[in-house]
């Protein structure tokens, strides 16, 4: 999910796997 690594997010969510 390319628009959540975009959006400043607290805790690095997995999404790039």
């Amino acid at each position: 999910l390319l628009f959540l690594l975009l959006l400043p997010t607290p805790d690095p969510l997995p999404s790039s796997l």
